[in-house]
């Protein structure tokens, strides 16, 4: 790199004053060298960077303003080139691409390549049928070709073919000195511009050229004589990589390393860097394909404090606030207006909440979420009006709420901000037309409002994303005035932004600078790594253009780029940029796929570069893996190493006996000093502690028998004879997990629903017959009881609308075998029998009783003096000639219900408890004469339970008593212990928070206290 310097240094020192221009790849290029060679002493004066394409923006600025004309931008230009394809296809103009599919991303192909057969300066008719492998290709190509450019002259565009062509044309000759790196890469319309700008008399600073490798044709290296190499220079003798034959034995100072996954190679340059105290801002990290180590320092940079990073190409858009944000607005509109899609961003703080009085996040998220919403974006509005209704009737009528009533009006002010909010988010969103298409450019302004007024700017990086995203949405809205179908305008509206880089950064003070491999040659910093030299990623496969083939390439010529040549020109740029290090050089690979769960080889370059540091050919792949030793992974090696918490717990839980002492940490980590001492109780202590799930309170907080204020349920019972740990976090911490409405495309109602639903039918069939004084008959009552499924159906259908009417038609037809069955089943059980009494409810409405079938909590009394309030909803009560019959409907599987467990272990309590409620209730109203109950029992009325009963003769009394004071000690003393059966875990919505299955044997023994493990004696 120093012979780089010295000719630049020459043609500075003669020319000292006369204006210079040095053309580059990019301006951060050309400013990292000149900064270069600032450092070295060189006085620079009157020397600028500029690109190829700024310079002819510049010869062309005045023709393009008086002609009207603009350059157009990558993306409408794929978009122009889709809807010629389209246009062409549909007027039959096409023969090889008439069957292709007219994606986005082949729109981007096939604009790109018929920007490379422009940038060799060729016309369209240049092209003959011989140079295709088929001559319907090339008269496809010729007449999209010839379109695009006629939709370009029409809109008034130019792309960068034409700017070079029109700059060549119109150039009038500078005086200043044009300096151009002998590795800069041109097509041939740039070093026809170039020549004219500079009349062919330019100034060339050579670099040093890789031995064995060809020279690139798109270069100025096959036009001067190679520079000689420094041997000097540390690293010049990695020119010889693919030479080795002839390489210069001489010391080769670098450092290797691979590691278990891409992660925990970034993580082994930071320990290295933290361990050595190495200068962020005398530190660079090059890798060899952006993602995903581009995106895994940006997620590291966010998560380790004072980690000042920067990026060479940027970061990807959808790691911004407006990137999150306009992706998930369009996942949001695509999937029907889940409201499981909207919750995340406004949760997250990604999509930003307008206004002072606006409700909390955590407010929002919890009524969209509860509300029934579920999807569809009409059932928004809806759903908050019915809500507005409800609240307001509440406030204006229900005495019993009188206490809450603050309560229920910011519940209504915060219902007519969401009606408000929504209102606004869905004004602009254009319907579909009549053919079911979309206006594209409609969409488009909805978007842009949205991503403009809700996006959160927090960053500077976010402000980027956020005006990219909002010109290009803005180009759509005045440039695309089309309608296309859902499937093609949402890929259309992702391509439009997928890829998009903001924030590129050239190295700045105090940051460790983050870049690819082809922009190191222009980087001066002493500490190099590279990652990513596995064989997968680096030079990687050779890829054929899937329109233009090398080998029709090759016939077209005219300095058309082969992309066979690609790897090879990998090879030459990386090794070209590793011989001008500097300073100290790592490399590295990630030799394991944590994802496919299998091993990584390393590059072929980097086996070149171990035999050339060993002087020895020979040397192979096995060779360099055992050299380079354990794969570094997710614990330091050296705990000083640790770049966070979780590092420095895994180097200390990895120690053995040469742990810290931890006191300190413990002080630091209150809840860490909790656990430990939970777990120390659990493992140490013989007793129940309230580790293991010993709580001491007053029992009136939580023992009916106790207090009178305390209701039970039969669900609760059943679960805490279940589970009584599950009991004490549904009903002692309140702990409840949200009943969210999900969108699931093959299903239309859930299984909650669904089960409303069924009772729903039954208990209007039944109060229907009974209001007419007939008997049921299975012939001449099906029809009947099928008019009233298909007339509660269709009101469901309005509140919960089904994903597809093939989903509808498929569940009405399962609900109506299902009352098939139920009829079937009826007509044989019950034929003897008078149902009397339908969703029959005790305890469920406080403040009194609205008709015959809703009363309030009965007091169950036990044997032992005590005594509990009980509530609950009988499905069914029917009378026979013997006594009382109870029958609750089941609309799942007969799973779990056996002749042989009456009680279950205390699992199954509902047909004792609502035996004990209808006798005492019956006989306190004085609705029947002899309130007995003589069996209670469960009917499967489904497909899935086929119609089936459980039935429970009452026979077992004493036991229900004997379960019930057990449940009672358990609640009086505080005990809530996890269940002894791991099954009782299996369908459990408190299985992450218990974690069970974490806990030893011995733990789980102690919890089985006598008063528990009695239950189980109870089959």
């Amino acid at each position: 790199m120093q012979a780089v310097m010295d000719q630049l240094r020459e043609i500075v020192m003669k020319n000292p004053l006369s204006e210079k221009v040095l053309i580059s790849l990019s301006f951060s290029a050309g400013r990292q060298l000149l900064e270069r060679a600032t450092r070295q002493g060189l006085t620079i004066l009157n020397l600028k960077t500029e690109t190829m394409r700024n310079l002819a923006e510049q010869v062309c600025q005045k023709s393009l303003l008086n002609s009207g004309r603009s350059i157009i931008p990558d993306i409408l230009a794929i978009e122009f080139t889709i809807q010629v394809l389209e246009r062409l296809r549909q007027a039959g103009r096409l023969t090889y691409f008439n069957s292709l599919e007219i994606t986005p991303s082949v729109g981007s192909i096939i604009t790109h390549s018929i920007i490379d057969l422009k940038m060799t300066g060729i016309d369209v008719n240049d092209i003959t049928t011989e140079m295709f492998v088929d001559s319907c290709k090339c008269e496809d190509i010729k007449i999209i070709w010839a379109e695009y450019d006629k939709e370009l002259q029409i809109r008034k565009y130019i792309d960068q073919a034409d700017l070079l062509q029109l700059a060549a044309r119109e150039v009038n000759p500078s005086h200043c000195i044009y300096i151009v790196p002998s590795n800069l890469k041109m097509h041939p319309l740039e070093r026809n511009f170039l020549e004219a700008l500079t009349k062919n008399n330019f100034q060339v600073i050579n670099f040093s050229r890789p031995k064995g490798i060809i020279t690139l044709q798109t270069s100025l290296e096959n036009e001067i004589s190679p520079l000689s190499i420094e041997l000097s220079e540390p690293y010049s003798s990695l020119l010889y990589l693919n030479d080795l034959t002839n390489a210069p034995v001489t010391e080769l100072p670098i450092q290797m390393f691979h590691a278990y996954g891409e992660s925990n190679e970034i993580r082994q340059v930071l320990r290295k860097l933290k361990l050595e105290k190495i200068p962020f801002d005398q530190t660079v990290i090059f890798y060899t394909v952006q993602d995903p180590y581009n995106h895994l320092l940006f997620d590291l940079a966010q998560g380790i404090d004072q980690l000042p990073l920067t990026f060479g190409q940027g970061i990807d858009i959808c790691a911004t606030n407006p990137g999150r944000l306009y992706f998930g607005l369009l996942s949001w509109a695509e999937r029907g207006f889940k409201v499981s899609d909207i919750v995340p961003l406004i949760r997250d703080g990604v999509f930003k909440i307008p206004g002072e009085k606006s409700p909390p996040k955590s407010t929002i998220t919890h009524y969209l979420r509860t509300t029934g919403i579920g999807w569809g974006k009409e059932r928004y509005l809806e759903t908050i009006d019915n809500e507005i209704i409800n609240i307001k009737n509440q406030i204006k009528a229900d005495v019993a709420f009188e206490d809450d009533n603050d309560s229920y009006k910011a519940r209504f002010e915060n219902f007519l901000w969401l009606k408000k909010f929504f209102t606004q988010l869905f004004t602009s969103l254009p319907d579909l037309d009549s053919e079911g298409r979309i206006p594209y450019a409609q969409l488009a302004a909805w978007l842009n409002t949205l991503v403009d007024q809700f996006s959160s700017v927090v960053s500077q990086a976010d402000h980027e994303a956020k005006n990219v995203i909002c010109r290009n949405l803005k180009l759509i809205e005045d440039s695309v005035a089309i309608h296309l179908k859902r499937d093609d305008i949402f890929a259309r509206l992702k391509f439009l932004i997928k890829g998009i880089r903001v924030s590129v950064s050239s190295p700045k003070p105090g940051h460790l600078h983050i870049d690819h491999y082809n922009s190191g040659l222009w980087i001066s910093r002493q500490n190099v790594f590279i990652v990513g030299l596995d064989a997968n990623r680096f030079p990687g496969t050779m890829r054929e253009d899937p329109i233009l083939l090398d080998i029709e390439r090759e016939k077209i010529g005219h300095g058309l780029p082969l992309l066979g040549n690609r790897p090879k020109e990998k090879v030459h740029d990386l090794v070209q940029f590793l011989s001008s290090v500097q300073g100290t050089l790592t490399v590295s690979y990630s030799a394991f796929d944590t994802l496919e769960n299998r091993a990584v080889f390393p590059s072929s370059i980097l086996l070149q570069m171990y035999r050339l540091k060993a002087h020895d050919e020979t040397l192979d792949y096995s060779d360099l893996i055992e050299t380079l030793g354990t794969r570094k992974g997710f614990t330091p090696s050296d705990i000083d190493e640790s770049l966070d918490d979780q590092e420095w717990w895994l180097s200390v839980l990895s120690m053995g006996n040469k742990k810290p002492d931890l006191d300190t940490f413990k002080t630091l980590y209150p809840a860490l000093l909790d656990g430990l001492n939970a777990e120390s109780n659990r493992q140490q202590i013989e007793e129940l502690t309230p580790f293991d799930g010993k709580v001491n309170f007053d029992p009136s907080i939580v023992d009916p028998t106790v207090s009178k204020d305390l209701v039970m349920s039969c669900s609760q019972l059943e679960m805490l004879g279940k589970c009584p740990f599950a009991y004490f976090l549904r009903y002692v911490l309140k702990i409840q997990p949200i009943e969210e409405l999900v969108f699931d495309q093959g299903v239309w109602l859930n299984a909650k629903t669904k089960g409303d639903l069924y009772h729903g039918i039954f208990e209007r069939f039944y109060k229907k017959l009974a209001n007419q004084g007939e008997p049921l008959n299975a012939a001449r009552h099906a029809q009947f009881l099928y008019e009233i499924a298909d007339e509660l159906m269709s009101q469901k259908k309005v509140s919960v609308p089904p994903p597809s009417e093939l989903v509808y038609d498929y569940e009405r037809k399962s609900i109506l075998d299902s009352c098939r069955i139920f009829l079937k089943s009826e007509e044989i059980e019950s034929c003897d029998d008078v149902p009397k009494y339908f969703e029959l409810t005790f305890g469920m409405h406080p403040g009194g009783t609205k008709n015959n079938e809703n009363f309030e909590a009965v007091t169950i009394e036990l044997p032992n003096d005590k005594r509990f309030l009980l509530r609950g909803k009988i499905d069914r009560v029917d009378e026979s000639a013997n006594g009382l019959k109870i029958w609750d409907y089941k609309t799942g599987s007969t799973f779990g219900y056996s002749d042989k467990e009456y009680f279950k272990g205390g699992r199954q309590l509902q047909h004792g408890l609502y035996a004990l409620a209808i006798e005492r209730l019956f006989s306190e109203k004085e609705l029947h004469t002899n309130p007995k109950v003589i069996l209670s029992g469960y009917i499967f009325p489904t497909r899935k339970g086929e119609g089936k009963r459980v039935v429970r003769l009452q026979v077992r009394r004493d036991s229900l008593y004997e379960i019930l004071n057990r449940l009672f000690t358990l609640l009086s003393e505080g005990t809530f212990v996890m269940t002894d059966d791991e099954n009782d875990c299996h369908y459990c919505d408190y299985r992450d928070a218990c974690n069970r299955h974490s806990r030893s044997k011995k733990g789980l023994d102690k919890m089985m206290i006598d008063i528990f493990r009695g239950l189980r004696n109870y089959a």
